[in-house]
């Protein structure tokens, strides 16, 4: 599941509450228990597509580019090139 996904469709469905519900319609959710809002969260969480959160997996790496200059060293300083 994607965080990124997830994260970005819930901030644009909180948008969209706050707009169309009053504040009162909120009042209801600071009245519940700690136990009761975690059993309604579950209830929602039924209707939730898990498919529309899907990461999307990684493309192809490229290949890397071979060395034309200094093949046969593993490291080149930036200090010596510098100096030559």
């Amino acid at each position: 599941m994607s965080g990124y996904y997830l994260a970005g469709e819930m901030a644009r469905v909180k948008q969209g509450m706050e707009v169309a519900l009053p504040d009162e319609q909120w009042v209801v959710f600071r009245e519940m228990s700690f136990r009761e809002f975690i059993h309604f969260l579950k209830r929602i969480m039924k209707n939730v597509v898990l498919s529309k959160y899907k990461k999307h997996k990684r493309g192809v790496k490229k290949p890397s580019t071979k060395r034309d200059q200094h093949a046969n060293e593993p490291h080149v300083s930036t200090f010596k090139l510098l100096y030559q």
